[in-house]
């Protein structure tokens, strides 16, 4: 039995189905990361009095949001670093499925 072209009926239409994910407006990611990005921007703004660092030998007169961030920055790649170690040793010390 031969079908007929955009036949109503035909449970198997002719071609690809179209399958469209794309989203209306931002996501719940881009949304915290837009919000995050305003309050810091308000923090630093809000921080910028000077203070005195005083490390190893060094001393500096610097403002107060540039020394958190530095030390946020320093954590936030230190807390990656070990993680990714941590991942790397785990899947090392894991029977591989050959």
């Amino acid at each position: 039995m031969r079908r007929e072209p955009d036949d109503p009926n035909d449970a198997v239409p002719e071609g690809r189905p179209s399958f469209d994910y794309r989203r209306e407006g931002m996501g719940g990611k881009a949304t915290a990361l837009i919000a995050a990005g305003i309050l810091l921007l308000i923090f630093f703004l809000q921080n910028l009095d000077a203070a005195n660092i005083d490390f190893l030998f060094w001393d500096w007169d610097v403002a107060i949001a540039l020394a958190i961030g530095i030390a946020a920055v320093l954590g936030f790649v230190l807390g990656w670093g070990f993680a990714w170690v941590r991942r790397r040793a785990k899947r090392d010390r894991s029977p591989s499925r050959d």
